[in-house]
């Protein structure tokens, strides 16, 4: 919904011929650097109290680590900050870490994680300066809060035709421009189509398609198309409602994938594609991003 609401965003100010400039932000090692107390304090802020905010401080402490090299090792000491990846809390306090990154900022932020992006409508001098600024405050933020930025992986990207591509900068250093950036698993590009993310996703779509023909020989079909479900399509069609192809050369690129999975099933070689897709109780790709449209307009008509 994140990516979703970015492009439906960007793309309403581009058909009325205005310009976006748009800063993906990259933290430092974001999940090892939240500050054990500070986040505990922040969580007493949000309103967690008594045994769960002891339970939470218990959990983050008792922590220790320390470094071995060649057998020679060092002496333990206490973790005191990040949050422990793979669990299913971490993510959420780091979340509520970062939760007021832009409670002080008069542009918009879009934060899935520890994504996080600026963008706001730029036509002039004045309009950068104050893009500027609430750059400026989300830095502020960070070294507040000890959550700085990987700087040389911070980038801007400018769009709309008539974009004066001013430029913007963190700490002092300016940041490096981009004509396409893979956010979420999504490469966009400025010009917002999504040409580049279907090659890309048709790309890994085959390279999965090529590892079930090397490793898998005489399938059952039912299996065949399992693969296929579990392993190719997933590629082609994560978060396709906010890339949806609107080229019919798109469309066909990402069609290609799964034409080619079809015919991998040997006894289906020569029969036309349509109708390998009804014996497989299979649908175009198309027709299952229209399904996927319906099913997330009606999300958000519930919300």
């Amino acid at each position: 919904m994140c990516i979703l609401e970015f492009m439906e965003d960007v793309t309403s100010s581009l058909n009325w011929q205005k310009s976006v400039d748009v800063v993906f932000l990259d933290f430092q090692k974001a999940f090892d650097k939240v500050p054990h107390q500070r986040l505990l304090l922040r969580l007493k802020s949000m309103g967690v109290n008594g045994n769960l905010l002891s339970w939470i401080e218990n959990w983050l402490g008792n922590r220790k680590q320390r470094v071995v090299i060649k057998g020679c090792s060092f002496s333990w000491q206490d973790v005191t900050s990040g949050v422990p990846q793979g669990s299913v809390l971490g993510p959420l306090l780091f979340v509520a870490y970062v939760n007021d990154i832009d409670g002080d900022i008069l542009c918009t932020a879009k934060k899935f994680a520890d994504d996080t992006k600026l963008y706001s409508e730029v036509s002039s001098k004045s309009d950068s300066e104050k893009f500027q600024t609430n750059l400026d405050k989300v830095f502020s933020w960070s070294h507040g809060w000890q959550m700085l930025f990987n700087i040389d992986k911070c980038k801007v990207m400018h769009n709309g035709s008539s974009n004066q591509k001013f430029t913007y900068t963190l700490n002092g250093v300016e940041l490096q421009e981009v004509s396409v950036e893979r956010d979420l698993g999504i490469y966009i590009d400025s010009s917002l189509q999504p040409s580049k993310h279907c090659l890309e996703a048709a790309k890994r779509g085959n390279r999965v398609l090529g590892m079930i023909k090397r490793n898998f020989s005489f399938l059952k079909e039912d299996i065949e198309v399992r693969l296929y479900k579990q392993l190719v399509r997933p590629h082609l069609e994560y978060a396709v409602q906010a890339w949806k192809p609107y080229f019919a050369k798109d469309k066909e690129v990402l069609e290609k994938v799964q034409r080619r999975a079809t015919r991998m099933i040997s006894s289906l070689k020569s029969v036309p594609y349509n109708r390998r897709l009804q014996l497989l109780n299979l649908t175009t790709l198309e027709l299952r991003r229209l399904r996927g449209d319906l099913i997330q307009v009606f999300h958000v008509c519930q919300q």
